[in-house]
């Protein structure tokens, strides 16, 4: 072991979602009662703590980073929230998605793509958390360069291809 770090885990958490980038490690606590914390550390020195923030009915040990830095964090059981935080840890939006929502977060191109459920893959704005559209699926989400792959209830394979433009989110949703 090369270092280790201590944080106050004050939830006792049952799931830990756990991220890296940009040299920082991103850390989703989350316990049954439906709250957690989002912890960022600094990888570069033996896991300094530089931010946490309560997130209240989001994350499932569920947490996805962008290129900026900003957090992006969903789930909860009873109460079930999207959040996405700043690379500096203020909250930017919450969206509250109902229907069990437990799939990991992606983000792609400015877009937040979070599934569950429902066996809709709700295809959030990034800058605001406002729908976009959704499509079958039901998350997570693995991306390739024009297409997207996500599996439904069903236990099916989508691919979304024809006419997929991330940036204008111009896409064909037939499977």
């Amino acid at each position: 072991v090369s270092w280790t770090a201590s944080w106050d885990f004050t939830n006792a958490p049952s799931q830990i979602g756990i991220a890296l980038a940009n040299d920082k490690i991103y850390v989703q606590d989350y316990s049954f009662s439906g709250d957690g914390k989002v912890y960022v550390a600094d990888a570069t020195n033996q896991g300094a703590l530089l931010w946490s923030a309560d997130t209240p009915g989001s994350g499932s040990g569920c947490v996805t980073v962008n290129p900026d830095g900003q957090v992006f964090l969903s789930g909860g059981y009873t109460t079930p929230k999207t959040r996405a935080y700043s690379a500096s840890g203020s909250i930017l939006w919450t969206s509250e998605l109902g229907g069990g929502w437990i799939a990991t977060p992606s983000w792609s191109n400015g877009y937040v793509f979070i599934g569950g459920d429902s066996n809709a893959l709700n295809i959030l704005q990034g800058t605001d958390g406002t729908l976009a559209t959704s499509v079958t699926g039901k998350g997570p989400v693995a991306f390739g360069s024009n297409s997207f792959y996500t599996i439904c209830t069903s236990g099916k394979l989508y691919c979304y291809n024809s006419g997929v433009t991330y940036a204008t989110l111009t896409m064909d949703v037939s499977p």
